[in-house]
């Protein structure tokens, strides 16, 4: 449970045909529903949104049953894609994320005013504790994992998922629901499902929303095994303009941050949250 150190700042056959094939230079039918070059550019783009940490290669055959889509048609969207390399084949019959899409996401992490007034507060963190440092952002009922540091140690966490939805079980997921706008709040809180990623996640949604309250009045939260077994994180909310959109964690495996230490990172947080803060005015 959060304490009460420091309150934040106010304010699914038949052959199909090879990319080979089909013309790059032939666009794609509108999205079923719309029309014209906007459904196109949508479609292209719901193609794109698909791939995921959870999903990183996807298959011709798995987009068109995804969307409903023709076999021909998807592979007309792909070689548009592909075309512009923001998809590339990965040898094996599916396709991953491709370069253009890292230079692009250099160019928008140089123009992110939060990420640039976090970085030395996440340096910090990540050499004082050794461990996993994440910044994250809710982009609607997402959230967006901006910039992550890794631990030097030799047992590492492979991934520190977060999702608001259908449960909120890490701290950064409890923090971004906790602080975000009364609107968001209840529209966020009507689509809650309680899930039981194992033996300590939060049962209830009455169970939640009490201990949202005292995420709110302690300015933290932390999870303690409640999504992943064996990992313990703390987060804080940053604040930009007056609202609540990012947090900042630290994670770790449990047996790495005993009791002690556990206060040490949240203290830590709750101080960088705020030079974060003030900087940003």
């Amino acid at each position: 449970m959060s304490g009460q150190r420091g309150r934040p700042p106010a304010s699914a056959r038949r052959s199909a045909p090879s990319l080979s094939d089909v013309s790059t230079t032939t666009a794609p039918p509108p999205a079923t529903g719309s029309s014209g070059a906007n459904a196109t550019a949508d479609r292209a783009i719901d193609i794109l949104m698909l791939f995921s940490q959870d999903q990183p290669v996807w298959t011709p055959q798995d987009i068109s049953t995804h969307f409903g889509m023709p076999r021909s048609t998807t592979y007309r969207y792909l070689a548009s894609l592909r075309a512009y390399a923001l998809i590339v084949p990965d040898g094996r019959g599916g396709f991953s994320l491709g370069p253009r899409l890292l230079h692009m996401a250099q160019v928008a992490r140089e123009g992110n005013p939060m990420l640039s007034a976090c970085t030395e507060q996440m340096q910090a963190l990540a050499e004082r504790f050794e461990e996993v440092v994440v910044l994250n952002e809710r982009i609607g009922q997402e959230i967006v994992a901006l910039h992550r540091i890794e631990s030097p140690q030799r047992i590492v966490l492979k991934s520190t998922r977060t999702h608001l939805l259908p449960w909120p079980a890490t701290g950064s997921a409890k923090v971004l629901l906790a602080f975000a706008e009364p609107e968001d709040f209840r529209d966020l809180s009507a689509a809650l499902s309680p899930t039981a990623y194992t033996s300590h996640t939060l049962p209830t949604v009455e169970a939640l929303l009490k201990h949202l309250e005292g995420v709110r009045k302690a300015g933290y939260a932390t999870s303690d095994e409640e999504r992943d077994p064996d990992v313990w994180g703390a987060s804080v909310p940053l604040l930009q303009g007056g609202h609540c959109r990012h947090a900042l964690s630290v994670v770790g495996p449990k047996f790495r941050i005993p009791s002690q230490r556990r206060k040490q990172i949240i203290d830590a947080l709750l101080q960088a949250s705020q030079r974060i803060n003030a900087q940003l005015g």
